[in-house]
């Protein structure tokens, strides 16, 4: 769907209209139609007590534009993050580079063109949305911010654990009942026609995740 008042207002009525059991989901674009745009929303929902897909997760997923920063301040960038991570409480979340693509249409030829994309930018996301099966109570993929929830955090031995096993430069922030790391100053690229030397702070928060 195209992002208008009108379209959010009725995907809100529809929202909350779910009754316990359903599942639901929305995809928000910019036009022509099937282009993807500058900005892009969307979220799936489904209940967390179902007996086959044990891990499956509620999952809200927003893309923005890469000069971003160009009109708006990291640090503002970083206060909606930790806006939105207090509205409920999450299991995990990332924010940095993703290759974009459109959810539900075209996803074979999008991905094609991604797989050769993502062997030299190896700071980008994938975008799956399929990361959603296998989400719950764990942390699917770091990034420039990642948000590890209250549980994922305990696990991990808590914020004190967390802030020793990670380098001192990267900065730890409460969000919410959980906490996001910023593991640098600004996205990482990762491209290793340049060495990919940006990614290195990548490799310190997986390395920390893996010997907590």
């Amino acid at each position: 769907k195209v992002m208008k008042a009108k379209t959010l207002n009725s995907t809100l009525r529809e929202m909350r209209a779910v009754e316990p059991g359903e599942e639901y989901e929305f995809h928000f674009g910019q036009e022509p139609v099937r282009n993807v745009g500058r900005f892009g929303a969307h979220f799936y929902g489904s209940p967390l007590d179902d007996e086959t897909l044990t891990h499956e997760d509620n999952m809200l997923y927003l893309e923005f534009s890469e000069d971003l920063f160009d009109s708006v301040s990291v640090d503002d960038f970083l206060a909606f993050v930790a806006k939105v991570g207090a509205m409920t409480e999450f299991d995990s979340g990332y924010c940095g580079y993703a290759f974009k693509h459109l959810f539900m249409s075209l996803t074979e030829e999008s991905f094609l063109d991604i797989s050769h994309k993502a062997m030299r930018y190896i700071g980008f996301d994938i975008s799956s949305d399929g990361f959603r099966l296998y989400a719950r109570h764990r942390v699917c993929n770091v990034s420039w911010l990642t948000l590890f929830g209250k549980q994922i955090t305990e696990n991990l031995g808590g914020v004190s654990a967390v802030r020793k096993a990670l380098p001192g430069s990267m900065k730890i922030l409460q969000v919410g009942s959980g906490i996001m790391v910023r593991a640098a100053e600004r996205p990482i690229v990762g491209d290793v026609n340049r060495r990919a030397v940006d990614v290195a702070p990548l490799r310190g928060v997986g390395d920390a995740l893996a010997h907590a």
